[in-house]
């Protein structure tokens, strides 16, 4: 039982943080009053220049912490740079750590992610440790390669190798859509706004509804902040931003359960996975070891292709049991 609720919990930080990294996939339309577009080059200049931490608790639970950064890739580059460094330190040890590239149209061109789940009485690798030269013994490894509308996976761990490609419908863009409307202030409070998403891998499509409701003075780091709630509901799931007047999102609650009502459950319920904020100058003393970002890898398209062999996520059930699902599905 304890061993099915680790890898349960890795799989739950594992796919929160893939979601984060992958949450919106399309640029889409505001609707408000006769609509409201968000040209993609606010979009891309809301996007880039990001550098925040985060702690993340199940609850009352302190699962982790972690680092993302998005910026422009050097002067000579012609893309952007997407990174994640984060670690669970509850009772189970581990590390993750992303790197992605995109294009000027922010469309995803390749990515990696490793992760280190420590054994009893052990302590991860260090994020450079994980990340760079070769993949370190017991380490898991997914990468991925898009090339016109074909994405093909590699994953490892030892010497297991397993490959898979999978048509797209569209491209995978990696946008944080809401984040131009949050820092133009354009929403009235108690007014519904809309927009439409489009998920290429598996073709699904929905309607994202988000709402100013309410607003208040919280104290974070002993100063009183002015925060705004914002509801993002899709489907039957809905998200709780608390955005602050420069439409930085200081906190996201997640519900993992949905409660009776339609407000998603509260901070400190059990079934709710919150994501806060921290200052880099709170932060860094805290989580020293966050601060390091993987570099980029050289992939070349090669690499995606070849015979697979081995069995790669035996030792981790709950997460053995997610991919072998989503690659029956790819099949």
């Amino acid at each position: 039982m304890t061993r099915f609720l680790q890898s349960a919990l890795v799989t739950i930080f594992f796919l929160t943080m893939m979601f984060f990294l992958f949450r919106d996939h399309v640029i889409p339309e505001w609707s408000r009053g006769e609509g409201i577009e968000i040209d993609q080059r606010v979009l891309s200049d809301s996007w880039v220049n990001q550098d925040d931490y985060y702690e993340i608790k199940l609850g009352g639970l302190k699962l982790g912490s972690m680092h993302v950064i998005a910026e422009e890739e050097a002067p000579e580059g012609d893309g952007y740079i997407v990174g994640m460094n984060a670690q669970i330190t509850t009772f189970l040890r581990a590390r993750i750590t992303s790197i992605a590239r995109m294009n000027r149209r922010l469309e995803m061109e390749y990515a990696r992610v490793r992760l280190n789940l420590a054994g009893a009485g052990q302590e991860p690798l260090s994020a450079e440790e994980l990340s760079e030269g070769d993949l370190p013994p017991g380490v898991w490894e997914v990468a991925a390669h898009i090339e016109s509308r074909t994405l093909r996976i590699r994953l490892r761990r030892d010497d297991a190798v397993q490959y898979r490609e999978l048509p797209l419908e569209r491209s995978v863009t990696m946008s944080d859509s809401v984040a131009p409307v949050l820092k133009g202030n354009m929403l009235t409070k108690g007014k519904v706004y809309t927009l439409d998403i489009y998920e290429p891998i598996t073709g699904g499509r929905g309607e994202v509804q988000v709402t100013y409701v309410d607003d208040k003075f919280e104290m974070i780091d002993d100063e009183p902040m002015f925060l705004r709630k914002v509801l993002m509901k899709l489907h039957n799931v809905t998200n709780v931003l608390w955005v602050d007047n420069l439409g930085y999102v200081w906190r996201r609650e997640i519900p993992l359960v949905m409660p009776g009502g339609s407000g998603g459950a509260t901070t400190d319920s059990a079934a709710t996975l919150v994501m806060q904020r921290l200052e880099p100058s709170v932060a860094l003393p805290k989580y020293p070891e966050l601060f390091y970002i993987p570099e980029v890898p050289a992939y070349d398209a090669d690499e995606f292709t070849g015979e697979s062999s081995g069995e790669i996520f035996g030792g981790l059930s709950a997460f053995g049991m997610l991919t072998q699902s989503l690659m029956e599905r790819m099949d």
